[in-house]
């Protein structure tokens, strides 16, 4: 049986703390590996000089020592913030493994508390968790679980690309006090992912980066750029598709009916339209114009249109 010797509780978000303890001496050396990552979309397009807006995702995945079932978290707290000028707008537990359960693992008598900070110098936001105070639960013991869901806001360059970062930080402050990254597993053992004594490897955090590019005007079904559409955009697409053509330069414009996927049957919506009287091609058409689905997967790398 692990014994541990307990220490000043870590301050977190709010009233409560968690009870984070160190091994003591003699105690089992063995832990388990947490290691925390944001992930997000690596890229996003937006209208010159406006914002887009992002999801992301912070994870946590436990892998135990030699295959070893010692528990997994029981408890964590969480600061997370922009770089380079993005910056974190919304911050949720829910539908994550800190949501009430059955939706998570927290019982009801467990404890939560999730905010955004607001001071400039560390505008992000903080969240802690305890998934109960009198039973005996705790995440898996090994996989990935999501601790926190977030939405990030990034500025859009008047010309060009930016690159930004959703990155964990120590010491940002919510309601409570400065608030630290920590899990909590077994009997009230610290453990952190900084590379440090209280991580069980040399990596540390995961940042996630975004690469923030300007959207591209376009005019869906011009395949070739050539300002109309007409039969040539369907010869074209149907040249790039099975003939080993020229590279969409706009693949939403090669993407007439906007399902986010370029196949044989844009060409026939094209033709369809062009002399069955069909449906035309979705917006923007019949003017150049922004994509009202720009997350679709099919990007537009350049403009097609003036």
């Amino acid at each position: 049986m692990r014994t541990a010797t307990w220490i000043r509780v870590l301050p977190i978000v709010g009233a409560v703390s968690v009870p984070f303890a160190i091994p003591a001496a003699g105690a089992d050396p063995a832990f388990p590996d947490f290691d925390l990552a944001v992930i997000c979309p690596p890229v996003a397009a937006g209208r010159a000089g406006g914002v887009v807006r992002v999801p992301a995702l912070v994870i946590l995945r436990t892998t135990p020592p030699d295959e070893i079932d010692l528990g997994g978290a029981r408890a964590w707290s969480i600061g997370v913030r922009g770089a380079g000028g993005a910056r974190v707008v919304h911050a949720t537990v829910d539908g994550t493994a800190g949501d009430l359960a059955p939706s998570g693992y927290r019982q009801e008598d467990g404890y939560m508390k999730t905010e955004l900070t607001f001071r400039s110098e560390d505008a992000g936001a903080v969240s802690a968790v305890i998934l109960t105070f009198s039973k005996e639960t705790a995440l898996p013991s090994w996989g990935e679980e999501v601790l926190l869901a977030l939405e990030i806001e990034a500025p859009v360059p008047a010309e060009g690309s930016a690159d930004y970062s959703i990155q964990f930080a120590d010491g940002l402050v919510g309601s409570g006090q400065p608030v630290k990254n920590a899990i909590a597993f077994g009997d009230g053992i610290t453990r952190r992912d900084d590379g440090g004594d209280l991580d069980a490897d040399a990596d540390s955090y995961e940042s996630c980066w975004l690469h923030v590019t300007m959207e591209a005007a376009f005019l869906r079904g011009d395949v070739n750029k050539d300002g109309g559409v007409n039969l040539s955009d369907a010869v074209f697409a149907l040249d790039r598709l099975f003939q080993g053509g020229a590279e969409f330069d706009c693949a939403d414009a090669a993407d007439p009916n906007d399902d986010g996927r370029l196949n044989l049957s844009d060409a026939a919506f094209l033709l369809n339209f062009l002399f069955r009287g069909a449906a035309p091609p979705r917006p923007p058409y019949p003017a150049c114009g922004f994509d009202p689905t720009p997350d679709d997967g099919t990007p537009c790398d350049r403009a097609s249109c003036p």
